[in-house]
């Protein structure tokens, strides 16, 4: 009995400090939003990988950012969006 209960705690030990990984991607768009200027949308992508709690902090990370100069208005959104990884 005291084998077992020994074989038990070990196995969770280590599915417990199992990492959980996964391959993010970041799409960031650009865009003029008062004007139809020439090249805008823009979209960019990256891809990483994360895992443990930078895994957590980037799944469905959202980031807006707005700047005006002069008369145009200038947004860039960015998403990331994380598939787990078998380990």
């Amino acid at each position: 009995m005291k084998k077992l209960i020994i074989s038990i705690s070990i196995l969770a030990v280590l599915f417990s400090s199992c990492k959980k990984c996964g391959t993010c991607t970041t799409k960031i768009t650009t865009s003029c939003d008062n004007y139809n200027v020439k090249g805008f949308p823009q979209e960019t992508t990256s891809k990483f990988d994360a895992c443990d709690e930078k895994l957590i902090e980037a799944e469905n990370a959202t980031s807006t950012t707005t700047s005006t100069v002069g008369l145009y208005t200038i947004t860039v959104f960015s998403k990331t969006t994380c598939v787990p990884k078998n380990n």
